[in-house]
């Protein structure tokens, strides 16, 4: 069982007072016991979406991914060589064109610009990529040295349309895999990795969406652990 359906049932139970207990075969992922009452429980998770083509999305991190990890490694390789105390904070937008060699010119960038010891920013060229660096006389608490802050330049700014495309896309997964399941109750709960999609602006996506699904309640399951019920009764 992951880290994230293990936090979903944990927060589910505290919510309603009961218990729960995973399944060795999903789907579902875990059965909810509520006083006399046996629910099946089914996870999934809200990730926001970009474009790739005019027919096919994917959830933003996955493309986000490969950018935080050449952040990490360049804090990694670069830490000996930025000043105490110093942070260089790398602002790039994805996609990055000619990624492969994109890691090694923006190293070089900021050897180079470190040796200013001011708080500074600026905006370089690498391989036909604009790429933000600020260079900040702080130290951070977690020892990061080099920080990555992520744009994405398919990124919509409407946030209830992404978030009502991204429900869409669970609740006709969770279709397929789970229309043929004998339980009931049969819940759905999503867990809400799209942090800048509010506990409210899910619940309005949820009204928008017309999937079909085979759930008897759809419940969103925040970051902080509270629980939700947008569809259905529970």
């Amino acid at each position: 069982m992951r880290e994230d359906e293990k936090f979903v049932a944990e927060s589910m139970s505290r919510h309603f007072n009961g218990s729960w207990k995973p399944v060795k075969k999903d789907p579902p992922d875990f059965f909810l016991t509520i006083e006399e009452r046996q629910i099946a429980v089914e996870v999934t998770g809200i990730f926001e979406q970009v474009p790739i083509s005019k027919t096919k999305r994917q959830p933003r991190h996955t493309m986000d991914s490969a950018v935080v990890a050449m952040c990490d490694r360049l804090n990694r390789s670069l830490k000996a060589h930025v000043p105490i105390p110093m942070t260089v904070i790398l602002m790039p937008t994805v996609p990055l064109r000619d990624f492969s060699r994109c890691e090694k010119r923006i190293g070089d960038v900021i050897k180079h610009g470190v040796l200013e010891l001011r708080d500074r920013e600026e905006a370089v060229n690498v391989l036909g990529n604009t790429i933000r660096i600020h260079y900040s006389l702080t130290h951070r608490a977690s020892g990061k040295k080099i920080v990555g802050l992520v744009a994405n330049s398919l990124a919509s700014s409407d946030i209830l349309e992404n978030a009502r495309v991204a429900l869409d896309r669970c609740l006709a997964a969770k279709n397929i895999s789970c229309q043929s399941l004998p339980y009931r109750p049969l819940w759905l709960a999503l867990w809400n990795d799209y942090w800048l999609a509010s506990e409210s602006t899910v619940a309005e996506a949820m009204k928008l969406s017309r999937v079909s699904h085979p759930f008897d309640a759809v419940l969103l399951i925040s970051g902080n652990g509270g629980v939700r019920c947008i569809e259905g009764r529970t």
